[in-house]
């Protein structure tokens, strides 16, 4: 299966789960949904220029960008990643008493994030909003 279709598949299965999901516990359901977008063509961009940001305070007055850090699987396609790190915690083996992991890559970069995208002190109308613009559909993504 190639990795567009997998996605797809895994969209479809997030958006219609067989049984309920739950966290830790069969009571503990989440209320809200487990997947805010199907596949984007370019979600880099979307991250960068159109998601909502949430930040613990207002940016302060003047200031044009705030600094977010993104953690990569691959190699950031765009700049030279400021770290490397390799983190023991792949999982291999889930049987008890045999668990294993292995290592996985991952790069980190710090983004300059405008703050035009900041949510404010209760990020979810901004979410709610982003989430059911048109820009969010796969054939009109940029």
């Amino acid at each position: 299966m190639t990795r567009p279709a997998q996605i797809t598949h895994l969209t479809h299965t997030l958006e219609h789960p067989h049984w309920a999901p739950y966290l830790g516990r069969r009571n503990c359901v989440p209320d809200e949904p487990l997947l805010l977008t199907g596949p984007l063509t370019n979600p880099e961009h979307h991250l960068l220029h159109h998601a909502p940001l949430t930040w613990p305070q207002p940016p302060p007055p003047g200031t044009a960008t705030l600094p977010v850090i993104f953690w990569w699987d691959t190699p950031p396609p765009t700049r030279p990643a400021e770290a490397h790190q390799e983190p023991h915690d792949h999982p291999i083996d889930f049987t008890p008493h045999q668990r294993t992991w292995s290592v996985r890559p991952q790069w980190r970069t710090t983004e300059p994030l405008p703050t035009t995208l900041y949510a404010g002190p209760d990020p979810l109308p901004a979410l709610h909003t982003y989430l059911h613009q048109d820009t969010l559909c796969p054939t009109n993504s940029p």
